[in-house]
């Protein structure tokens, strides 16, 4: 019997990711030194940190000492030697690989992105590796050991005048590589192997999401104490309290019960042991898990409450104003980023129905926290509310509270000082996070939510970022010039809903039982799912107030302020921000009562939330009127295969209740749980690939060359004691499918002798003892005097050091590898400067917890996954046409730092509900989500079209 080996299409799968770099470059010579090498050294060049460099050029010479020993008779007896080069900065480094590519003189080895793929394989720049891989069963089943949907980033089919991507690469003995996805099993060649599958989710900041402070969410109120708190403002890119909001404990309105809870519900906080009771319209705690709570969201910041913000004219508040009628939006929060419960009870039988797939390579016995988006936005705006409103900070640390929620006098050393975070800078406000859609940004963060939604940016064979028709008739076409126009009933622009389309193609996605759901996606920018989705996006700024950027704590505008969103999250001054596996190492170098990083699951779609209002991505219905949406999920049990539903569907776990007014309730952790469930396989984050090429002109020149540059390209990505030193950089999670199990499970039994049995994280050594603060303390006290300039190496330093386990004084382990480094060469990362994260490197320490290690796992096995479909397009501009803030004066979202006056204060009527609304003509100044990504969806698919 045949062999066989089979991996997924990233695109029919929705899976893609984005490469650093940016655009393909296409050129038409070869590259390499050629014919005539005179010595036994290859040339390697490529993208990576300052630290990860060391660790690059460590295993580059370690595999030519053993090449050379192995391969001694073919070499002569001479000795390899690798020329390694490395560039921190990837625009300076894809500049000069540019420059080397046009001259045709470069090295042997240099970074492919999936993006070069074809155009670098087109033009002859790099080499086929196909009669490589294939040259034994040892080295495809190198290949076949790494996560399948990375190695299709790398493969192509057809001739070099003809080339494509691969649908899907599966490999069969005696017909080698083909493509699944054609009935002819069409070949397919692959061009470069993936250094990594990095992942790209969200983080957030574990010390706001202590036991602590989850206490004072859940028990402290808006109307809380006799307060006298002071925010702070921007002014002229100075923090100053002049101007800014005074809480005095006054703000009775701004949060309250949405309905009655009563004793008979039994509810208990579980935060602090406490009974709730309250009435419906009573103030309520900032956060109240499981029960509909009542915000009326406002720009605390400048004003104290909301009804102060109404009177001056506060865009946040006018808007809760003019679209709720002043009630608020009613939002059920299920629980903090973080949090986790079990699937499966102690028998190991399954809790919940359809939620286990018992052949998971990650952890399938737990389930993670997952927000939709209007419990996300409402979450994230009142954390940071009570944190800028209370004094809970000071330059000693936290001020002393009881914190067990029994009397609010507990937080009486809370009720006065200032509001926001003590930084060795001065105070500042803190932040729910900032997220964007400019550039490579709207891969990042908008791409993600569009999976919960069953929507996407582009077609799968990416011809189309427009949706050409609604109801089976077209919309869009082209015209005799070749350019996208309206067509039919969308030529009328006076009514947006016209030029929104739905058509839908079949994408296979992965259920949480290992099932699969054919997914209708809706592609293109005027799509009804991504129109809702994209409105959503936007409402974490317009509604919610929680984007650095615009969270108008300014005086004047936002050139007041020069803080963005990565700043924000190292100074320690912000909940949430995009986090990339690449940027491990920045986040690491900052002390960790600092920013403690975690990882969580991304938002998902509002159609699965408990009970949440948002606003209409169009502000009004068909009559005109002020609109808001309101979702709650009926879905009591998880679907399996295609009946998991879908999006568009009635049926499955997109369930809505009927009549919707029923699900205003108490939710019981019960209920909490199950309508969890139904989320785990919804989220995604975005994962991307870098790999590494050969120079195609190797095999001009010696006999050894090309054989020995794939087999180094080969154990930069497949090597496995490699991948384990990478991995401890932090910057990946193995490559290696096998390894993954290792890494999630280090210290559990049997795993002793794993290849992660050196790791140390927060949970303790592969024995269990609970070692990370000694450990993290010598890697401070390392770090510190390298920073001195210390010349110990770090051998000289640890001999001696020992930490204590069980009473008894053990030496401390660390990574030999770097026996020799001296303290003062240990480098930093690009924004932080402490030398930490290399520190932690060489001791083998992982920040990330066990629920983070299965989390990244999750997102690698494709359940919980989405890639950047910009990869596969000859250019990016059609993306880039989606960027609302080079429109910001016509989009509300951004606007929030402005004080509304006069007519503008009736938002409707100063807001475009059409096309012809907008400009001069129509008098409008902004723009709703539906008229902005109908506008846009026409100026992306030109220039999709033109490949500009």
């Amino acid at each position: 019997m045949k062999k066989k080996r089979f991996w997924k299409n990233a695109g029919l799968v929705a899976l893609s990711g984005l490469m650093v770099g940016g655009a393909a470059l296409a050129f038409t010579a070869c590259g390499g030194t050629g014919d005539g090498r005179s010595d036994y050294e290859l040339s390697v060049y490529i993208f990576c940190s300052t630290a990860d460099s060391d660790t690059n050029r460590a295993i580059c010479n370690s595999w030519a000492e053993k090449y050379s020993r192995e391969h001694a008779d073919e070499l002569g007896g001479n000795k390899i030697t690798v020329d390694f080069q490395s560039e921190p900065k990837s625009e300076v480094y894809y500049k000069q690989l540019g420059d080397q590519l046009g001259t045709s003189d470069f090295p042997d080895i240099i970074y492919v992105s999936p993006s070069q793929v074809v155009s670098y394989a087109a033009s002859g720049h790099i080499l086929n590796l196909t009669d490589y891989i294939t040259a034994s069963q040892e080295t495809v089943e190198r290949v076949s050991s790494i996560w399948q949907n990375s190695l299709g980033f790398y493969g192509t089919k057809g001739n070099l005048l003809n080339m494509k991507r691969a649908g899907g690469i599966a490999y069969e003995q005696g017909t080698g590589f083909y493509d699944p996805t054609t009935d002819n099993k069409e070949p397919v060649d692959i061009y470069g192997l993936p250094k990594d599958y990095s992942t790209f989710g969200l983080g957030y900041n574990r010390n706001y999401f202590s036991d602590a402070f989850k206490a004072a969410y859940t028990t402290l109120k808006p109307s809380s104490g006799d307060r006298s708190v002071r925010t702070h403002l921007y002014d002229n890119k100075k923090v100053v309290t002049e101007g800014a909001a005074l809480h005095e404990g006054e703000d009775t309105t701004s949060i309250t019960y949405a309905i009655a809870v009563n004793s008979s519900d039994n509810v208990t906080n579980e935060y602090t042991g406490k009974a709730i009771t309250a009435k419906a319209g009573d103030p309520a705690p900032f956060i109240n898990i499981g029960i509909p709570t009542r915000y009326k969201p406002f720009n605390f910041y400048k004003y104290a409450t909301y009804e102060d913000a109404l009177s001056k004219g506060d865009p946040l508040a006018l808007n809760t104003r003019q679209f709720t009628g002043g009630d608020g939006y009613v939002i059920t929060i299920p629980g903090f980023p973080g949090e986790y419960f079990d699937t499966v009870g102690k028998d190991g039988s399954e809790i919940y129905a359809n939620s286990v797939n018992e052949e998971a390579p990650y952890d399938a016995t737990r389930g993670n926290i997952v927000l939709t988006w209007a419990e996300y936005g409402a979450l994230t705006w009142a954390c940071t509310y009570m944190l800028n409103s209370f004094a809970w900070d000071s330059a000693s640390g936290m001020k002393e509270a009881a914190n067990d929620g029994s009397q609010e006098s507990d937080y009486s050393e809370w009720f006065s000082g200032e509001g926001g975070v003590y930084t060795t800078a001065g105070y500042h406000n803190v932040y729910g996070g900032q997220q964007y859609e400019n550039g490579d940004g709207g891969n990042l963060y908008v791409l993600p939510w569009l999976f919960s939604n069953d929507a996407t940016y582009i077609n799968t064979d990416y011809t189309k970022s427009i949706n050409e028709t609604k109801d089976g008739k077209a919309i869009a076409e082209q015209n005799g010039s070749g350019d996208w126009v309206w067509t039919g009933d969308a030529t009328d622009n006076t009514n947006v809903r016209k030029r929104v389309g739905n058509a839908t193609e079949d994408v296979s996605k992965i259920n949480l039982d290992g099932t699969t759901r054919t997914a209708k996606v809706q592609y293109g920018i005027n799509s009804e799912n991504f129109i809702e989705t994209y409105g959503a996006f936007h409402e974490h700024i317009a509604t919610w107030n929680a984007d650095v950027g615009q969270a108008g704590d300014v005086v004047n505008s936002a050139e007041d302020k020069n803080i963005n969103g990565q700043t924000a999250f190292i100074m320690g001054a912000s909940l949430f921000y995009g986090l990339g596996t690449w940027d491990i190492s920045e986040y690491q170098e900052v002390d960790l009562e600092v920013l403690d990083l975690g990882i969580m699951p991304t938002a998902v779609s509002n159609k699965l939330s408990l009970y949440a209002q948002g606003r209409s991505a169009y502000y009004a219905d068909k009559s005109g009127a002020a609109q808001v949406i309101t979702y709650s999920n009926g879905a009591t049990v998880k679907g399996t295969g295609s009946d998991a539903g879908t999006a568009t569907g009635s049926k499955g776990d997109y369930t809505q209740r009927d009549p919707m007014s029923s699900g205003l309730q108490v939710y019981d952790e019960t209920e909490i749980r199950q309508n969890q469930i139904l989320r785990q396989d919804k989220w995604a984050g975005r994962l991307d690939s870098v790999g590494y090429g050969v120079s195609a002109a190797v095999e001009n020149d010696a006999d050894w060359v090309a054989n020995a540059a794939v087999s180094l390209v080969m154990e930069l990505t497949l090597g496995e004691e490699a991948q384990v030193t990478l991995t401890y950089g932090g910057a990946q999670i193995p490559n290696v499918i096998s390894q993954c199990d290792e890494y999630l499970n280090y210290d559990q039994e049997g795993y002793e002798d794993g290849a992660f049995k050196d790791m140390i994280t927060p949970e303790g050594d592969v024995q269990g003892n609970d070692v990370w603060d000694q450990y993290y303390e010598i890697a401070r006290r390392m770090a510190s005097a390298g920073m001195n300039g210390s010349t110990q190496t770090v051998s000289e330093f640890l001999a001696g050091e020992t930490i204590t386990i069980d009473g008894e004084e053990t030496p401390v382990k660390y990574d030999e590898q770097y026996a020799n480094v001296r303290l003062s060469d240990f480098t930093t990362a690009v924004t932080s400067q402490t030398r930490i994260a290399y520190a932690m490197r060489v001791l083998r320490m992982n920040s990330y917890t066990r629920v983070e290690r299965d989390i990244l796992i999750r997102m690698v096995t494709g359940m919980n996954a989405v890639h950047d479909q910009t990869l596969y397009t000859a250019s990016t501009g059609w993306i880039g046409a989606l960027n609302a803030t080079t429109n910001s004066a016509m989009f509300l979202a951004y606007i929030n730092q402005e004080t509304l006056e006069g007519t503008e204060q009736a938002i409707l009527q100063s807001t475009a509900l059409s096309e012809s609304q907008l400009g001069v003509g129509g008098g409008k100044s902004f723009m709703t989500p539906a008229v902005y990504c109908t506008r846009q969806s026409l100026t992306s698919q030109n220039y999709l079209t033109d490949g500009t």
